[in-house]
């Protein structure tokens, strides 16, 4: 059930959903007051436009991506003992496959970790649970993504995580036995300073490897008509970002 009330709270928070609830109070407020009803509405409408517009999305995201690619050298010289990817979920019931796979986002941070298995030959622990009973572990998902799609074999499977924290508590339990403390940390370079930051408080030495940058992009000079044009994968862009930005913040108080 806690789950379904933080799903709802989300849906409210970030967008499109705040805007949508932003019109729905702006119709009950319009029976008794149309100033403020106006009010609301310009509200909701320039909110829309800041979040649909590629600029604002893009700076947001920049914002949280505090870690740089690893180079190759620090790659080659790392000293690390493993590579553990975060599970970034699932796409339930894909109709060309006739079961659950992994996400484009999961699939991203797979390719991204199989290139370090390439370069390092580093053993390789795959981290995500369910929410639903019925599903199949998003950890399980991922192993046979990487047997399948790349031909390397997870050597771990955590598959009990709900979330960020519980990817690292679990993992911890995992490859403690097993002496290794020190890991390459595979995950979105947005979500990345959340999750190295939980990794170190469970006693990971963390060497970041973020993957699927969508900030700024360095070797693009100046802005262009369509930064400011709205755009559908900005809104998703914005949620995102606004999404971490909370996370960031429950973590910071609940961890």
């Amino acid at each position: 059930m806690d789950f379904y009330i933080i799903q709802f709270i989300k849906s409210l928070i970030l967008p499109p959903g705040n805007i949508f609830f932003l019109l729905l109070i702006t119709i009950f407020v319009f029976k008794s007051s149309t100033h403020y009803a106006r009010l609301l509405l310009i509200c909701s409408c320039t909110l829309f436009y800041i979040m649909s517009t590629p600029l604002v999305a893009t700076a947001l995201i920049d914002s949280l991506e505090d870690y740089p690619a690893v180079s190759q050298d620090n790659i080659e010289n790392s000293n690390a003992q493993a590579i553990v990817i975060l599970g970034g979920g699932r796409e339930r019931d894909a109709a060309e496959f006739g079961k659950d796979i992994v996400s484009l986002g999961t699939f991203e941070r797979l390719r991204y970790g199989a290139y370090l298995h390439s370069k390092t030959n580093l053993p390789i622990l795959v981290t995500g649970g369910f929410i639903n009973p019925e599903d199949t572990p998003e950890g399980l998902l991922m192993a046979q993504s990487l047997e399948q799609d790349f031909k390397i074999s997870a050597r771990w499977q955590e598959n009990r995580s709900r979330n960020t924290a519980e990817n690292a508590i679990y993992t911890r339990e995992m490859l403690k036995t097993e002496n290794i403390d020190k890991i390459f940390l595979v995950t979105k370079a947005w979500h990345l300073s959340r999750a190295v930051s939980i990794f170190e408080q469970q006693g990971f030495t963390v060497i970041p490897a973020p993957t699927g940058f969508s900030g700024f992009n360095p070797n693009q000079s100046g802005l262009s008509f369509y930064d400011f044009m709205p755009a559908g994968y900005a809104i998703q862009t914005s949620a995102h970002a606004i999404h971490e930005l909370f996370g960031r913040a429950w973590y910071f108080i609940r961890y």
